[in-house]
């Protein structure tokens, strides 16, 4: 069963993916050179080069997770204002999706899938 900004997100997602990738564009640090700093590093410090390329391999993908988390953060930041922003004919649309994969998932289990007591009271006693 999805989440109201799921499905908000699955419809509207060409609309959301520029959203966020404006928000990204805004709140990501500019790209560095990073071959022309190492190739600076190298002139200067030869003979520790062996111990600079271990350090970066250890602290990039902690950037990198780092970079991610932040896209993420970012998204689901776009996602809850867009939806709080939206309007009542798209509000309403998402409410009717959500309503539709409902009944199909209800079609789809029957009594099965049903727990608790939103069973009948015949298959609880069993």
């Amino acid at each position: 069963m999805h989440q109201e900004q799921e499905v908000y997100h699955r419809l509207y997602k060409d609309k959301l993916e520029k959203l966020a990738k404006d928000a990204l564009d805004k709140r990501l640090p500019e790209p560095q050179h990073v071959a022309d700093d190492g190739e600076a590093e190298e002139e200067s410090d030869s003979d520790s080069s062996a111990e600079d390329s271990s350090k970066e391999k250890r602290t990039e993908p902690s950037s990198l997770q780092k970079l991610r988390a932040l896209r993420m953060k970012v998204r689901r930041e776009v996602r809850a204002n867009a939806w709080a922003n939206e309007t009542e004919e798209v509000r309403r649309h998402v409410k009717e999706e959500l309503a539709r994969e409902r009944e199909e998932i209800a079609d789809i289990n029957g009594e099965e899938g049903k727990v608790g007591l939103e069973r009948s009271a015949e298959s609880r006693e069993l």
